[in-house]
This record gives C-alpha cells, structure tokens and sequence, in this order.
C-alpha cells in the first residue's frame, strides 16, 4: 500500500537545485526525489511513500550540499481517499507541518491569553503566568488550544458532542510557540455525531 504525500519546502536555504532524500527506518529503500513542481511556498516534491512513517531531508543537486543532520524529518502520511497528504517544511527547521506555515506574530501567549474570554469555572495554571498551553474552554463555547511545538499539533477530540447550545458550529483558535512568539496555525478536529 502506498502512502502518497506532497511535502513543500521554502527552501530558505537558497539551494540552487533542492532536492529530496527519503529513507525508512531498517530498510535499503530510499527515495531521490527532484521537484514535482514550484508553488507560491517554493518547490514541492510527491513522495509515494511505502510505509506510513518515512524520515527526508534535502540537499542541493547543484553542489552536493546537504542540510545539517540536525534538519532530517519525518512524516507519518495520513493520505485521505484517493488522495495525497501534505506536509509544509521551512529550511531552517526540522519541524513538519500540517498547514501552511504562518508568519509569527509579535504577541507573547500571556497578552493572548489575557484577550480570550475563558468559560467561567475553568482551570488556568498560574505557574510562571499565563501561557495558555493544552485546551482551554472559552467562554463562547469553543475550546482555544495551545502548543509549545507546531509538530505537537496533530489534535484528535474523542468524546460526545452537542452542538444544539451553537448557532454556529464551534471552531478552534489554535497558536504555535517557538521562544516567545505565536502565530495561527490551522488545525483540523475531526467529529463524529451520534453514539
């Protein structure tokens, strides 16, 4: 079974020619990869990957110069039907993500914090301040979820769920933190009505 997946790269490096290399845990089987095509993020390459779980990085064909081994990733791709995942890469990151990456917004998380209604009755750690991190209920009737690392932003929300209290479906608000800076990320929760 395949596991089809298009990975995007800025390639912020500035390789002359990017290229992917993709390898599987205890097996020989690699993929050299040249780009498929450029999107408005850079170029991006379309992996057929064996396994559900393959690690890659990129180097530049142009002068055989390969990222730091401190940038080699991973995916596990999650293909829906009759389709391909995608992953988002930065150059200067070993992060993967599941969204178009945003810029970062000049907002520490307690000031974010600080302008989100909270469900009344929640718990909010006060431990060194606000930092909004795990789920928090707000007081609108969606939840905010907050992530220390945007490769820790693969949500799933099990549970039983009424919407009859909404008049809209609820949506989620979701940041990423690398020092002290944030930004929106999107995140997908996925549903299921009924028992």
């Amino acid at each position: 079974m395949a596991f089809p997946v298009r990975i995007h790269f800025d390639n912020s490096a500035g390789f002359g020619t990017p290229r992917l290399h993709a390898w599987y845990d205890r097996s020989a089987l690699t993929h050299d990869q040249a780009q498929a095509g450029t999107d408005s993020f850079g170029p991006y390459f379309d992996v057929d990957a064996v396994r559900n779980f393959v690690r890659f990085k990129f180097r530049d064909d142009a002068i055989g110069r390969w990222e730091d081994d401190g940038l080699a990733r991973e995916a596990w791709p999650l293909p829906p039907p009759g389709g391909r995942d995608e992953i988002w890469c930065k150059g200067d990151r070993a992060f993967v993500y599941h969204g178009v990456p945003k810029p970062l917004q000049p907002i520490v998380a307690s000031q974010m914090v600080r302008g989100v209604p909270i469900a009344p009755g929640s718990y909010v750690p006060g431990t060194g301040g606000l930092s909004g991190l795990g789920a928090l209920p707000v007081a609108s009737g969606g939840v905010l979820f907050g992530f220390y690392r945007p490769n820790a932003a693969r949500v799933y929300v099990a549970g039983d769920f009424t919407f009859a209290k909404w008049s809209t479906r609820p949506t989620a608000k979701v940041w990423q933190c690398c020092s002290t800076r944030y930004s929106t990320i999107p995140i997908t929760i996925s549903i299921r009505y009924g028992r």
